[in-house]
């Protein structure tokens, strides 16, 4: 099953706020993730790098979990699997 969510679409009589999920990369090799989306609220941070690809790689400082994300066009896609579920977060630049 997929579901996508798109910036400005409603759904079950919601709409989807631009801001409903922001990542701030910041200069210093840290990041903060923000998501709050149809009732779920969560935030992360940690420290980035590239990998030999070029991808930028997220680390969330608690659990140590590392994400690879790719620059398609102005967008950051990254995918996460778990439980044999996959969710792919899209950002576009703003």
């Amino acid at each position: 099953m997929t579901v996508e969510y798109v910036a400005g679409q409603a759904y079950n009589g919601v709409t989807i706020s631009a801001d409903a999920c922001t990542l701030e990369v910041r200069e210093d090799n840290t990041w903060a993730l923000t998501i709050n989306l149809m009732g779920m609220s969560s935030d992360s941070e940690g420290t980035w790098s590239t990998n030999d690809d070029g991808a930028l790689v997220l680390t969330e400082s608690v659990s140590g979990e590392a994400i690879a994300a790719t620059l398609d066009g102005s967008a950051l896609v990254f995918s996460q699997s778990e439980s044999g579920m996959t969710m792919t977060l899209t950002l576009n630049k703003i």
